[in-house]
């Protein structure tokens, strides 16, 4: 009984230490952005809050939290604005890796989840959505292109432009 254990307890002291790949950046980190539609109409805007993990040099999975607005102005006065809340399970690969510490990266990325929207005195509807994203990330900032499809009557397009908190190199 003492000698499987014992074997077991060394397996497990040379195991541990071992890692599959090596990572130069701080697994966690939380981007904060705004954004814009300024080439479309509807005009839409955005808040998005969006905490990440990376898994590897090249991979993060994130959960975005993001409040949206857009809408037609109409020329009497009225508007016809609908209103977004999304969460979904988000994913980033980061293409390009740079060699110099806080170069550049370029990803592609995007995400499922639901999409809350609201109109006027309508109530709320929950559908199930996605968005497909391209970006480039730096050090501090991010920018990135994506358009959300948000199973619903109007799907939105946005250019956002946001910090980075955390997740550099080590």
């Amino acid at each position: 009984m003492k000698k499987p254990l014992a074997i077991l307890l060394v397996l497990f002291t040379l195991v541990l230490p071992v890692k599959a790949q090596t990572i130069s950046h701080h697994h966690f980190k939380m981007d904060i952005s705004v954004g814009s539609n300024p080439i479309t109409t509807p005009v839409a805007f955005g808040l998005t809050i969006e905490p990440h993990y990376r898994f590897s040099e090249a991979f993060a999975l994130g959960l975005r939290n993001q409040i949206a607005a857009s809408g037609d102005f109409k020329s009497e006065g009225s508007s016809n604005f609908r209103y977004y809340q999304t969460n979904c399970i988000t994913g980033d690969y980061y293409v390009l890796q740079q060699k110099k510490a806080n170069g550049p990266q370029v990803f592609i990325g995007g995400g499922v989840g639901v999409f809350n929207e609201s109109y006027r005195s309508d109530p709320d509807q929950d559908n199930f959505g996605f968005f497909p994203r391209v970006g480039v990330e730096s050090r501090y900032f991010r920018t990135s292109v994506e358009y959300n499809v948000t199973g619903g009557v109007r799907n939105y397009f946005l250019l956002n432009i946001g910090v980075v908190i955390g997740g550099g190199n080590k």
